[in-house]
């Protein structure tokens, strides 16, 4: 029977493993503590970056929108004016002289929106 009874060496070597093993355990699980705690930071600084992304492209989009108040009464009078002496289209026009109208018609309806029908 004293056979079976491991001696006080094998009983360190075992406590010894045992202790081996925890430690490895708990390294492991402190390196997932870490990765993951780092991982969170990252994702609270990408909430960041995307809360500043997307007050820029606000800032961006209302910066290029019109900002026109009500027309007044001498823009009504000079695009009324402008229109009135807008140039008209012949057919022995060349292609150039064409090409000039449409451009001048095109800049006349972006400048004056509401007087688009003084375009002959």
């Amino acid at each position: 029977m004293l056979r079976f009874i491991p001696s006080k060496a094998a009983l360190w070597a075992a406590l010894s493993a045992a202790a081996a093993l925890l430690l490895a355990w708990l390294r492991l699980d402190a390196r997932r503590d870490a990765r993951r705690d780092a991982e969170i930071k990252d994702y609270e600084h990408a909430e960041d970056i995307s809360k500043i992304a997307c007050l820029l492209t606000a800032l961006t989009l209302t910066a290029c929108a019109p900002s026109r108040g009500p027309v007044t009464a001498t823009e009504r009078t000079l695009c009324r004016i402008w229109g009135e002496s807008l140039p008209t289209r012949s057919r022995a026009d060349t292609a150039q002289t064409q090409v000039e109208i449409a451009e001048s018609y095109a800049d006349f309806v972006a400048a004056c929106p509401g007087a688009a029908g003084l375009v002959p």
